[in-house]
């Protein structure tokens, strides 16, 4: 399965903030180096 890794800095992945948000909430929870258990 591939790593995923949330963006950090300003760049949009999403139409627009509000968007982005969820998604980036999401990809913080898969990512290795944030998530509570990485497990």
């Amino acid at each position: 399965m591939a790593t995923i890794r949330a963006p950090r800095g300003t760049t949009l992945s999403a139409r627009g903030w509000p968007q982005e948000a969820a998604l980036r909430m999401l990809q913080n929870n898969l990512d290795p180096e944030v998530a509570e258990h990485p497990d």
